[in-house]
């Protein structure tokens, strides 16, 4: 009996001459000239270019919407991160197709101007940081770097060790509030001076911290700012009791705008009368005056308790106080301990009362009634 061969069915499609691209069990990409073709259960249903990123993410999303395959299947066929993939998915199920679409970047918005980059450029020079010119225009620190690299300007030279001093010898007189630019100034016109500031009253001699002309307090034998570990070295020996404040130059440091505070810590007197009720406590390198101080700061960023300061780097708080570290929570804990052991604390109450007292006595004869009462039903005999 001879067997006659039965012809086999012709091919649904003619593939390519390129091998296909294995996405899943139902889903196959063939390349060819720089085109793809995806096949889903042996129908060609999407086309696109191999540089075509738009079409990469719409296939990708559409795959995924039709359970062609799974995230990781097409991260690995297409050679792309499981983010992308998720991304695209996830951009496509909110904005549609228009959301897979990559949009063209460009300028976000009109440049500063002649006059304010011209400001920028000035101040540059004169050393100020971007952040400090930023503050001055009212405008992003972005803003400010984005126009000193298009005006290829380098970073300011800060004079290194230049101190910052928290408790400036007080001023009597004016004081000239720097002139700030208006953001409505055109090309042609000039700032105008802002008219000088005059202080209500003058405060009681501060404490001041001596410095040399380096920026070195005085007395200190380190020679960075960030390494006083000769100033530690000396509290140990006897030689210091309170280490003085020495500020590094630097940008960008965190929680810098407590600073701000300070101008009204000192009129408020509490360092002062802190010096003449407690004086020196013994040697130390974290002093009354730094103890002090670091509280009030910690108050005002909102570190409630000594052991919240396991939180926060003690290299970066200490940049706020003028110090390489700030004190730990064993220490603040021992420090505090010591300003209550005596009948110091009363006095030193009652000295920052006297003295808010002098400043304030306007606001001494006012007497504040709470209106919050109620009529007592009840059946006990009570005073009037």
């Amino acid at each position: 009996m001879n067997s006659t061969a039965i012809p086999s069915s012709p091919p649904l499609f003619t593939p390519p001459v390129n091998g296909p691209l294995l996405v899943s069990e139902h889903c196959v990409i063939y390349e060819q000239e720089g085109m793809r073709v995806v096949f889903a259960h042996g129908a060609p249903v999407f086309r696109y270019h191999v540089e075509d990123a738009d079409g990469v993410a719409l296939f990708i999303a559409q795959a995924l919407m039709s359970d062609l395959a799974r995230p990781s299947e097409l991260s690995a066929a297409l050679g792309v991160s499981l983010s992308t993939v998720h991304r695209a998915r996830r951009n496509f199920d909110e904005h549609g197709v228009a959301g897979v679409l990559h949009k063209k970047r460009g300028p976000k918005g009109p440049r500063l101007g002649s006059a304010r980059e011209g400001a920028i450029a000035q101040w540059r020079g004169e050393g100020l940081s971007t952040r400090a010119i930023a503050g001055r225009l009212g405008v992003g620190a972005s803003t400010v770097s984005r126009c000193l690299d298009r005006l290829g300007l380098r970073p300011a030279n800060v004079e290194p060790g230049r101190p910052v001093l928290p408790f400036p010898a007080a001023t009597s007189g004016e004081l000239p509030a720097p002139a700030l630019p208006d953001a409505s100034l055109e090309a042609d016109e000039e700032p105008t001076e802002q008219p000088p500031f005059v202080p209500a009253e003058e405060s009681p001699p501060p404490v001041v911290v001596e410095h040399d002309g380096q920026g070195r307090p005085t007395g200190s034998l380190d020679s960075d700012p960030l390494d006083r570990s000769m100033d530690r070295m000396l509290a140990q020996h006897g030689k210091l009791h309170d280490a003085s404040p020495w500020f590094a130059a630097a940008s960008d440091v965190p929680m810098a705008g407590v600073l701000l505070a300070l101008p009204l810590l000192v009129l408020s007197g509490v360092f002062d009368v802190a010096h003449r009720v407690y004086g020196s406590m013994g040697p130390a390198f974290y002093g009354p005056r730094t103890t002090i101080l670091a509280s009030l700061l910690f108050a005002l960023l909102r570190i409630k308790r000594a052991e919240n300061l396991k939180e926060y780097s003690p290299s970066i708080l200490g940049r706020i106080l003028g110090l390489d570290r700030a004190p730990e929570v064993k220490t603040v804990r021992r420090k505090l301990a010591g300003f209550v052991e005596d009948d110091r604390s009363e006095r030193f109450i009652q000295a920052l009362f006297a003295h808010r007292a002098e400043q304030h006595e306007q606001a001494l004869g006012f007497l504040y009634v709470d209106g919050h009462v109620r009529v007592y039903h009840g059946q006990a005999d009570i005073p009037k």
